[in-house]
């Protein structure tokens, strides 16, 4: 299978050494697009549970994009490319043939609990 994944951070930027910390100087977006071809390994497989792990391993694109508030300095972008990984150790589903529920336990890219819906085509 592949994990696909996009996120999106906005923060707000103030100037540095300014008695008044009320200025703000811009802000700055961050963009997180994640590809992560994966492969489960099946320990149980029944009609209406299952129990597995999981391992990727992939690329996370980052843009990142600081637009100043006062019109002085030009607005910044970059992007950068990243390596990540994701190893659920214990993956639990329950449910019928097509839809299932899951609860993952692991580390990388997805964070340590995972819990969510699939649905097999």
């Amino acid at each position: 299978g592949c994990i696909a994944a996009y996120g999106q951070q906005m923060q707000d930027m103030y100037l540095t050494g300014n008695k008044n910390k009320d200025v703000k100087d811009g802000e700055v977006t961050n963009r997180y697009l994640t590809l992560m071809p994966a492969a489960k390994f099946d320990w149980l497989r029944r009609d209406h549970f299952g129990m597995y792990s999981k391992v990727g391993v992939g690329a996370t694109l980052r843009t990142k994009d600081i637009d100043y508030s006062d019109g002085k300095k030009e607005d910044e972008k970059e992007s950068a490319v990243h390596a990540n990984w994701q190893l659920s150790l214990l993956g639990i589903e329950a449910g019928g043939q097509q839809l299932r529920g899951f609860l993952e336990l692991g580390t990388g890219e997805q964070g340590i609990v995972l819990i969510g819906v699939r649905y097999k085509f």
